[in-house]
């Protein structure tokens, strides 16, 4: 079975989303501060549930600890709405952020969304490849000159839709729809955060052209 780590110290608000994930048929870990929170990544999750302000360690110093384990999804969650908050956490490498309140059902709505990319697509089996960059999609591996680097699962998608276009103009709302999934979300500056991650861990090698308004372009460098 699937499972997930919640890690929210407002017990009213762990204990409604521990009861409706379960019913949702996961297996599910509640961590009610940071310390916690490390102990039972342990466990290996499927999937993890973050929010930011916890005892112990927040979740902006929670995220590269979990990632440097694990490609798992990390969903953020926060009563903070400040933009930049929301870019820092997809920067550091969450996949998702969540503003409260919230509903459940959208919450479960996109943890499925978000555990159905983590398996790797059966449509796309070989290996793509540019410059010195290569992306294995059967091991959601990518590698540069032969070592492997870290990307997050939003992050690895972009690059193969990138890839598989290369030299096209890619619009900004294609992969809005097609990769995080949530149209109405246009307007934030997720997909601007993931791209910018993309353009660091492989400067020098790919050049990810943005023409404003419109899309991405994807070329060696």
């Amino acid at each position: 079975m699937t499972r997930i780590l919640l890690v929210e110290d407002d017990t009213t608000i762990s204990h409604m989303l521990s009861a409706y994930i379960e019913r949702e048929g996961f297996i599910i870990d509640v961590a009610h501060d940071g310390n916690q929170a490390v102990e039972l990544f342990d466990l290996q999750p499927d999937l993890v549930i973050l929010d930011i302000n916890l005892p112990g360690r927040s979740g902006f110093e929670l995220i590269p600890i979990f990632r440097a384990k694990s490609q798992s999804p990390i969903l953020m969650l926060s009563a903070r709405s400040s933009e930049d908050d929301k870019v820092h956490c997809l920067e550091l490498g969450a996949d998702d952020y969540i503003p409260k309140p919230f509903s459940a059902r959208e919450l479960v709505a996109r943890m499925h969304r978000h555990l159905k990319r983590s398996v790797p697509q059966k449509s796309v089996t070989s290996e793509l490849r540019m410059g010195h960059v290569v992306i294995m999609p059967a091991q959601l591996r990518v590698e540069l000159s032969g070592e492997e680097v870290k990307l997050t699962k939003t992050e690895f998608e972009i690059l193969i839709h990138l890839f598989q276009h290369a030299g096209e103009v890619v619009e900004r709302t294609t992969l809005m729809k097609e990769i995080i999934g949530y149209e109405r979300y246009l307007s934030d500056r997720t997909i601007d955060t993931h791209i910018k991650n993309l353009r660091k861990k492989f400067e020098g090698e790919l050049v990810i052209e943005t023409l404003r308004a419109i899309g991405y372009r994807i070329q060696a460098a």
